[in-house]
């Protein structure tokens, strides 16, 4: 996927669309942080987004909490990732996630229009960020 480097920001969002799955029933996103400066942390989450209306919507998954990445510290990089998908790979897994290390599978129908909340914390702070959506069949 493409890279993108905040620059030196506070506290910024942004936004990134994966509007159209076609005939796919699920995805993996892909984060990789390659580097950072600063007292600096990188949330991202996953939300539904209406185009009709132009609203945002966390995605929940089947326990009713919001589908994030496992969120980078000050000073943390590398590579997660989370997938979304309804088929039962998570085995017997009674809410249908699965944590292995800094990565997450959700067993859940892949809704259309999904985007992710990026969302950098610090002051005066800079990072470069990989993210990336495949989607699976």
């Amino acid at each position: 996927g493409p890279s993108f480097n905040t620059g030196t920001v506070s506290s910024d969002t942004k936004y990134f669309r994966y509007l159209w799955p076609g005939a796919n029933r699920g995805v993996r996103f892909d984060c990789n942080r390659i580097s950072e400066t600063g007292a600096c942390t990188l949330d991202i989450k996953v939300n539904w987004y209406d185009q009709m209306s132009s609203t945002r919507t966390t995605l929940l998954d089947q326990a009713g909490n919001q589908i994030v990445f496992n969120n980078y510290a000050d000073g943390e990089t590398g590579q997660r990732f989370i997938v979304i998908h309804p088929d039962d790979i998570l085995g017997g897994d009674v809410d249908g996630v699965l944590a292995v290390g800094n990565n997450t599978y959700f067993r859940l129908p892949l809704p259309f229009e999904l985007e992710l909340e990026v969302v950098t914390g610090g002051t005066a702070v800079s990072q470069v960020y990989d993210l990336s959506a495949t989607w699976l069949p």
